[in-house]
C-alpha cells in the first residue's frame, strides 16, 4: 500500500482472510416470487479497523456502504447493489482471483449473481436454482429455508 492507494492484489488478499460473498433470501409478500433475494460482498472487521473499509470503499469506487456497530465495537463494509457487485466487485476478482477455498463461494456466487441479472431469482423454478447454489455456501440454508424447501438438498 503505498501513496495511500491499494494494490489490487493486497485488496483480495484481505479478503480472502477477511470477506464474504453471500446472497441473502427473505421471504417477503410484496413481490410476485414471495422472496426477496439479495446479493452481498461484505469485509466486517473490529471497529478500531474502520480506516481500513473506507480504504477498500474508495479501492471500490466508492459502492457499498460502512455501518458501524458501537455497542458490538465492528464495522461492516457491504454491497447489495447487483449492478455494482456485477461491474465492480464481481471484475475485481475475475482479474485478481482468491487463493483460499473462498476462490470457490466466489465462483458459486458469480454463477448467482448471473442468474439474478437474467431475472431468474423473479420466478419459482430460478429461486430453486439460487437456494440450491446458497446451500453449498457458507453455513448453508437457514432453518427458515429448510422448512420451505424441504427438498433441496446439498
Amino acid at each position: 500500500m503505498t501513496n495511500n492507494k491499494l494494490n489490487p492484489n493486497w485488496v483480495t488478499g484481505f479478503t480472502d482472510a477477511e470477506g464474504c460473498f453471500m446472497i441473502n433470501i427473505t421471504k417477503c409478500g410484496t413481490n410476485k416470487s414471495e422472496w426477496q433475494i439479495r446479493p452481498c460482498f461484505q469485509i466486517k472487521l473490529h471497529i478500531k479497523d474502520k480506516y481500513l473499509l473506507l480504504k477498500i470503499r474508495s479501492f471500490f469506487s466508492e459502492v457499498g456502504t460502512i455501518v458501524t456497530n458501537y455497542n458490538y465495537n465492528f464495522a461492516v463494509y457491504a454491497v447489495y447493489s447487483l449492478n455494482d457487485i456485477r461491474n465492480i466487485i464481481i471484475p475485481h476478482f475475475k482479474n485478481y482471483p482468491l487463493i483460499s477455498q473462498k476462490y470457490g463461494d466466489f465462483i458459486i456466487f458469480n454463477n448467482k449473481v448471473e442468474l439474478m441479472n437474467k431475472g431468474e431469482h423473479l420466478n419459482k423454478k430460478g429461486i430453486i436454482k439460487i437456494i440450491t447454489l446458497k446451500s453449498v455456501l457458507n453455513k448453508g440454508l437457514s432453518y427458515n429455508l429448510k422448512i420451505y424447501f424441504p427438498d433441496i438438498v446439498k
